[in-house]
């Protein structure tokens, strides 16, 4: 989600019956809002468990959890900075929320309470820091970045048992950089491909899940360090560009807007 100006303390996050995006040249009805939510606090990320119906929300210092039934505040979970991430493991009920400058925080959705951290410098940026859980594999995966010349751009593995390093993706020729680049990160569970944008020259990097292995680079007609996946078409969504996440050919290049979100499941 991206970051916004507000002019006062108080926000609104708009819960919409359709994620406001389609899929390829999908055709869709109105889009209609089905509640308000106004917070007291600044929100900075948003994510979903779809199997306990909670929306969590990070603001400036914890993670608010909202009913997604009666859209009421049902936990203000407190930490020592702002959370400019959010990730879920819908199959072990954690919350990973990515802490400013601290780490991240292992949270248990049963209760509401921080039960591990993962010890993961991190370093802010316009969009917020990539934070991703394959919940078929328990993996977390988050992108760190450097400006230190000689070393790599990457997206660190950790394991959702036991909160350890288990493996780094090193983003290709993102050691001769000499500027602070955007890394953006998506994974597709289905097919267990991991996804990584990367602003030093504009290209989307795919690496295997299963091996930790690198795959494959291409240049996509249009770049965002966002990246999406639809699992269950295996489209990957780069700027205005769609490609097909097995090979990576484009298969649109002009598709209108941003993405934030799909909905694979109604193929939105």
């Amino acid at each position: 989600m991206k970051k916004k100006t507000v002019s006062s303390a108080f926000v609104l996050i708009l819960l919409t019956l359709l994620t406001l995006v389609a899929s390829v040249r999908a055709s869709v009805g109105p889009l209609q809002i089905v509640a308000t939510i106004t917070l007291d606090k600044k929100p900075e990320c948003i994510a979903v468990n779809e199997e306990t119906n909670l929306v969590y929300v990070g603001v400036e210092d914890g993670v608010m959890a909202i009913d997604g039934n009666s859209y009421n505040i049902v936990a203000d979970i407190p930490l020592e900075a702002k959370v400019i991430g959010l990730a879920i493991n819908p199959q072990t009920n954690r919350i990973y929320a990515v802490v400013y400058g601290e780490r991240v925080a292992v949270i248990d959705g049963a209760n509401n309470q921080i039960v591990d951290e993962i010890p993961e410098s991190i370093f802010d940026s316009p969009d917020g820091v990539g934070i991703a859980v394959n919940p078929f594999t328990n993996l977390v995966y988050i992108e760190d970045r450097t400006a230190a010349m000689g070393h790599y751009d990457r997206v660190v593995v950790y394991s959702g048992e036991t909160n350890q390093l288990v493996a780094s993706l090193n983003v290709p020729g993102s050691n001769t950089h000499t500027y602070m680049e955007e890394v953006g990160l998506a994974i597709n569970p289905e097919t267990n491909r991991i996804y990584v944008t990367w602003s030093g020259n504009n290209t989307l990097h795919m690496f295997d899940g299963n091996s930790n292995e690198f795959m494959e680079t291409v240049k996509p007609s249009s770049f965002s360090e966002r990246v999406i996946v639809n699992a269950y078409t295996n489209y990957v969504y780069v700027g205005n560009a769609v490609l097909d996440g097995e090979t990576l050919a484009e298969v649109l290049s002009d598709y209108e807007g941003y993405l934030e979100a799909v909905d694979p499941v109604n193929n939105l």
